[in-house]
C-alpha cells in the first residue's frame, strides 16, 4: 500500500501563470520567483525540506519539449532566485491536450476511466518549462509539497506541484473523469476534476493529489486548477523521488 499511495503523487511536469480564456490574446513574459531548498524523502513519503547550500549561481529554463534554453537568471546564495520566461516560444507539441479525449488509451494500470473533460479549443500546441540550477550543485527544481501516513489506517497522503505551461491559443480545460479497478488486489477508485482556464501564452497550474487507503480499498481525489503555484519554495536533489511522484506512473491521463 505504501508504495502504491507514493507512486500516486503529482507529475512534475505541469508548470507556470493563469488566466482566464476571456484575456488579452497576445502572450506577454512570465517572471517566474522563489526560493531554491533542499528536498528529501526520508521516510519515502514526507517531504524534508532545508535551506539551500549550493551558493550563487543561475537558474536556467528550458522547453520541456525540445530541451532549447528559454531564459536564465541570477540564482543568490540564500536560494532566492527569479527569471522571466519569453512571450514567444518556438518548437510547441501540437495535439497538446489529445491525451485527455481518449481515458483508456495506453492505459496498463488496470484502471478503467469514464468522464471526458472538456477541451474549448482543438489543435492547441503547447510545452512547459522546466527548471533547473547552475551552481555548486546543479539540477532540477519544481515546487513540491508531499505528506502522508501510514503508520496505522486509514493511511493517507497528500502532494501537490505545479509549474509553467505555454499554449498558443486560449484554452479552458473543465470537467471530472473517474477511474475504477484493482490496484495491488484492492479496489481502487480515483476522481479528477479540472478547472484550466488558459490564455495564450504562460500560464500557472498547480495540482494537487489526496489518497486514502483501507483493507478495503483506495480512494484518491485529483484536482488541476490554474492561476499559482502551490509554493514559492522549489524542490532540489530529490535524486529521482520526483520522478516517482508522477501520476503516469498509472498511466492516469496528465497535462504535460
Amino acid at each position: 500500500m505504501k508504495k502504491l499511495l507514493t507512486g500516486l503523487g503529482l507529475a512534475l511536469l505541469l508548470t507556470a501563470c493563469g488566466g482566464g480564456a476571456d484575456t488579452p490574446t497576445v502572450p506577454q513574459p512570465l517572471t517566474l520567483s522563489g526560493t531554491v531548498v533542499e528536498g528529501s524523502f526520508p521516510d519515502e513519503v514526507n517531504l524534508s525540506t532545508k535551506a539551500w547550500t549550493g551558493g550563487a549561481g543561475q537558474v536556467i529554463a528550458k522547453n520541456n519539449e525540445t530541451g532549447a534554453e528559454l531564459a536564465r537568471g541570477t540564482l543568490n546564495a540564500n536560494g532566492s532566485f527569479s527569471l522571466t520566461l519569453p512571450a514567444t516560444v518556438s518548437g510547441l507539441s501540437t495535439g497538446y491536450f489529445d491525451d485527455l479525449k481518449d481515458l483508456n488509451s495506453g492505459n496498463t494500470s488496470g484502471l478503467s476511466c469514464t468522464g471526458t473533460p472538456s477541451v474549448s479549443a482543438t489543435g492547441v500546441q503547447g510545452t512547459s518549462a522546466i527548471l533547473t540550477v547552475d551552481a555548486n550543485k546543479d539540477g532540477e527544481i519544481s515546487p513540491l509539497l508531499a505528506q502522508g501516513q501510514f503508520s496505522s489506517l486509514p493511511v493517507t497522503y497528500n502532494a501537490k506541484s505545479g509549474g509553467a505551461i505555454y499554449v498558443d491559443r486560449a484554452v479552458s480545460i473543465t470537467g471530472t473523469q473517474t477511474c475504477t479497478g484493482i490496484l495491488e488486489g484492492l479496489p481502487a477508485t480515483i476522481r479528477s476534476t479540472f478547472n484550466l482556464n488558459l490564455r495564450t501564452g504562460w500560464n500557472l497550474v498547480s495540482a494537487s493529489i489526496d489518497m486514502t487507503g483501507t483493507t478495503n480499498g483506495i480512494n484518491g481525489t485529483l484536482a488541476m486548477t490554474s492561476g499559482g503555484l502551490p509554493t514559492n519554495n522549489w524542490v532540489f536533489g530529490l535524486n529521482g523521488s520526483a520522478q516517482s511522484l508522477s501520476l503516469k506512473s498509472l498511466n492516469l491521463p496528465t497535462l504535460r
